[in-house]
Order: C-alpha cells, then sequence, then structure tokens
C-alpha cells in the first residue's frame, strides 16, 4: 500500500468543519422560539395594556394625554421589572430541562448560541413593552384626546423601558442556576417591589446602587416619582436625561450575560431515584419501606416530596413578612397588607410552586392505569388546606395585636374566598398555559388588586379582580357565596343526570 504525503500539493485534506456563525444560531433561536412558553407571555403585556385602557375609563379621571402617560409607570417601574425577571428565569429553566436542545455537545459554539438567546431575549423585552405602553396610545387616540398625541414620547418610553429592564432579565438567568429558584425569584421580586418605597431612585447618588438603574430613567418620560405620585412643575427630575441610567442597566445586562461561565451542565436525570418515585403508585411494601402510612398513601406521598423542596416555606415566609411590619406599622395598616398584598401572592405562588414540583409525577401516571385523578385532587386538597391554616394563624396573631375578633372573622372568610378562586385557577392555568405565562398574569392581577382594592374602582371592578376578594364587604361576598353555591349545585345536578342516563343505558 502506498503512502501519500500529506504536504503533496496535489492532495486536498478536508477543511476542518466550523461552527456556525451568529446568523445560524439566530435561525435555529427562532424556530425554538415558536410556540415556547416564553412567546406566549407578550400576550401578558398586551393584557396589561388593556387593563390600564379598562382602568381609566372605569374611572372619573380627566381625559388627558397627561394623566393616561401616568398609568405607564406602574409598568415601567414595577410589573415591567417583574415581568422581565421573570422571562429570563423562564427561558433558563427551558433551557436547562431539555439541556440546552443539545447545542453544548453539538458541533455549535455555545457562544454563539447564548448570545443568540439575549438577542431574542431584548427582542421580546421590546415587543413587550410596545404592547404595554403603546396600547393605551390607541385608546386615547380611539377616545380622542384633546391635543397631539405623544407618539414620540411613546416610542421613547417604549427604548427606555427596554434598555432598563434588561437588567433585571440578566437576573432572572442568573437565580434560574441557583439550587432554589422558586425560593430565590420570590425574593427577588420582594426586593424590587420593596426598592420603590426605599427613596434613594430620586437621590444625587443613585448611580451608587444598581436597583435605581433600571427605574430612574422612565420617570421623566412617564411625569412621576417612582411611588406613582405626579412630579411637581419645578421638580428636578424633569431635567434629567434618561438615557445613563437605562444604558448601565443595559451594559450590567451585558456584563452579567459575559462573565455567565459557558459549559456543559450535567444531564438531566431520567431515571428513578429512591426520592424521586411516586409512592403514591407503589405497592404495600414499598410503602412501608419508604415510611409512609397506608392511609393516605397518596397524601403522604405528595408530602415527601414536597418537604424535600423549598415549597414549604414559601407561604409562613411570605405572611411572616407580612407580620413583621407590626414593629414600625400600626395592626391596621398591617392587616390590610396581609390581606390585600400577601395573601394573593401566597394563593398563586405557592399553586405554581407546587406545580413546578408535582407536575412531571403527574404526566408520568397519566399513562398508567390508576390515572392521575387521585393525586390532582389531593394537590388541590393539600394546597386549600395549608393556605386556610396559614391564613387563620396570621389572623390569630392580629387578633393577640388588636385586631377585632369580628373583624378578623369576616377577613378569613373573605380570604378563604379568594384562596378558592385562586389556587384551582392557578392550577389550571399552569396545567394549560405555563407557568411563565400563569405567574405572569397573576403578577399583573396582584398589583391590580392591590390598587383597585385601596381605591373606590372596588365597588365597580370587584366582580373581575378576585385578587382583591379579600377586602368585600358582606354584602358583596354574600352575592360571591350564592353565586358558587348555584353554580355547585348546577354541576351537581348536571353530573347526577349524566349518572342516571348511563345506569339506563347500562353503563354502570
Amino acid at each position: 500500500m502506498t503512502s501519500v504525503d500529506p504536504h503533496s500539493p496535489t492532495v486536498r485534506l478536508p477543511r476542518p468543519r466550523r461552527h456556525p456563525r451568529l446568523t445560524a444560531a439566530s435561525r435555529a433561536e427562532l424556530l425554538r422560539w415558536r410556540r415556547s412558553p416564553a412567546q406566549r407571555t407578550t400576550a401578558v403585556a398586551a393584557s396589561y395594556g388593556a387593563a390600564v385602557c379598562l382602568l381609566h375609563a372605569a374611572s372619573t379621571m380627566d381625559g388627558t394625554w397627561r394623566v393616561l402617560n401616568n398609568w405607564n409607570n406602574i409598568w415601567a417601574v414595577l410589573i415591567g421589572p417583574l415581568y422581565a425577571l421573570l422571562l429570563g428565569a423562564t427561558i433558563t429553566r427551558a433551557e436547562t430541562a431539555t439541556r440546552s436542545g443539545g447545542t453544548l455537545w453539538r458541533s455549535s459554539s455555545p457562544t454563539a448560541a447564548r448570545a443568540a438567546r439575549a438577542v431574542f431575549l431584548l427582542l421580546h423585552l421590546t415587543v413587550a413593552n410596545l404592547a404595554a405602553i403603546t396600547i393605551p396610545l390607541i385608546y386615547g387616540l380611539l377616545v380622542g384626546f384633546p391635543g397631539p398625541a405623544p407618539v414620540p414620547e411613546t416610542l421613547l418610553l417604549s427604548a427606555v423601558s427596554t434598555l432598563s429592564q434588561s437588567a433585571p432579565a440578566a437576573l432572572g438567568t442568573v437565580l434560574a442556576h441557583t439550587p432554589f429558584p422558586g425560593l430565590s425569584l420570590t425574593a427577588a421580586a420582594g426586593f424590587i417591589i420593596s426598592w420603590i418605597f426605599v427613596g434613594t431612585v430620586e437621590t444625587d447618588d443613585w448611580a451608587a446602587w444598581p436597583a435605581n438603574w433600571f427605574i430612574r430613567g422612565t420617570l421623566p418620560l412617564t411625569g412621576t416619582h417612582a411611588n406613582g405620585i405626579g412630579l411637581e412643575t419645578g421638580s428636578h427630575l424633569w431635567h434629567i436625561t434618561p438615557w445613563t441610567p437605562a444604558t448601565a442597566s443595559f451594559a450590567l445586562a451585558v456584563l452579567v450575560f459575559l462573565c455567565m461561565p459557558v459549559h456543559p451542565r450535567r444531564p438531566a436525570s431520567v431515571g428513578l431515584r429512591r426520592h424521586s418515585v411516586c409512592p403514591g403508585a407503589s405497592s404495600a411494601p414499598e410503602a412501608e419501606y419508604l415510611g409512609l402510612p397506608q392511609r393516605f398513601p397518596v397524601v403522604a406521598a405528595l408530602a415527601l416530596v414536597l418537604a424535600r423542596t423549598s415549597t414549604p416555606w414559601i407561604a409562613p415566609g411570605l405572611f411572616a413578612v407580612g407580620l413583621l411590619f407590626l414593629r414600625w406599622q400600626p395592626v391596621s395598616n398591617v392587616t390590610e397588607l396581609v390581606v390585600v398584598l400577601f395573601l394573593p401572592v401566597a394563593a398563586t405562588v405557592l399553586p405554581l410552586k407546587v406545580w413546578a414540583v408535582l407536575s412531571p409525577g403527574r404526566r408520568a401516571l397519566r399513562t398508567r392505569a390508576t390515572g392521575n385523578r387521585r393525586m390532582t385532587v389531593s394537590m388541590l386538597v393539600m394546597t386549600l388546606f395549608s393556605l386556610f391554616v396559614l391564613y387563620a394563624a396570621a389572623l390569630s396573631f392580629l387578633v393577640v395585636h388588636g385586631l377585632s375578633g369580628d373583624i378578623a372573622w369576616r377577613l378569613w372568610t373573605a380570604g378563604m374566598l379568594t384562596v378558592s378562586v385562586l389556587v384551582p385557577a392557578t392550577f389550571l392555568s399552569a396545567a394549560t398555559l405555563g407557568v411563565a405565562v400563569t405567574g405572569a398574569f397573576n403578577i399583573a392581577g396582584v398589583v391590580l388588586g392591590l390598587l383597585v382594592g385601596a381605591s373606590s374602582l372596588q365597588s365597580v371592578l370587584w366582580p373581575f379582580l378576585p385578587w382583591s376578594w379579600g377586602v368585600l364587604s358582606w354584602f358583596q361576598l354574600r352575592h360571591v357565596l350564592l353565586g358558587v353555591l348555584v353554580a355547585a349545585l348546577a354541576a351537581g345536578l348536571v353530573r347526577a343526570l349524566c349518572v342516571i342516563r348511563l345506569g339506563h343505558r347500562g353503563g354502570c
């Protein structure tokens, strides 16, 4: 056999395989974003814009462009950063579950894949801000507000909000890699909400705190303070440049993406481990081996799985944070804060966390003959019962500190109605729309419930905002309970008729 000289000019060696460029990675990322949970969250931003139009139409505020522009403060300061935080975490968790679609092991550059992902994240934020901010502008044009429409100012606010929200989105991607992402994201969301009332956003040393960077640039464009109050005529915030904090926030996001390590992660375990086995579908010897009671095996199995996560600490931690304000505020203010804010947050965050932990086992049980009905019912009952008990304990603590027992009983009744509506709705939405869309929708609902529940709009919009049902009066509460009772009786009657019909046909 004759050997071939590789240095001979007549021999052509195969060219080394090159990594796909950023354009190819961007095209692949576009295909992966279609029908993804992150893409569906854009509807939440559009829903916020529609909700602003509805609230303005239901209120008695002046129909001017300045008043309508002040409503954009809620998105730019509160809902927008929370939306970006959740969006970044959603993308990262989805990539972790699919092991980045194989891009970290195939002949593609992980850096190019991550850069394409960051570009599409920025484009998604741009579309979301345009949807949330321009829909009220279209509403003003349709209604016929006096004066020229502030189209350049609206587009400028959308651009500044997009750059400002890039830092919370990058923070969400980092927190999604932590051992307890749900707890980390909840703490970050609480920090963002509380930072609005700190007061360092409008001071001269605002640049020393990065949390001010994604808020300060939007204040002169919305014409409000960070807490939503309109700016005075001679306020110095009218003269600040919005691009400096927005650019600083964008630079921080770029720095975070550049410093994140690019390395293959461990493959997700698909086998059965001891703590991943569903004891509810196990035999009696297996349940005895795991130390589970034989009377309620499904409930015990779910409790065992949830006990190994941060889920049991979410609701107690939220109520404990609310009760800590007793050190600085009177019991009436703390009661209102617990009822209007911490109760709906607990009633939406806890079901999302429970669903994220137990949904893989539920999907596995659907392939078995036993089905997943017992697991679904047990999951719902456990969540409702835990919130009932924790809310009663929080109100009892407030009664010890001076709250009237009669008022506490009314608040508990209204709160249980809120929990009974929000928990099943959250489970159903998470099963059909995904955790990301449900979380973003609940964030908007909690904020709107917080705004409406403390205003005169509560008497008009309360049927559409179950997040604010914790402050319903006895008159409104009786109407809701009557409606729930009629719906339950109608459902029971329909089910009884179906059973009788099947019995006549010999089906049971």
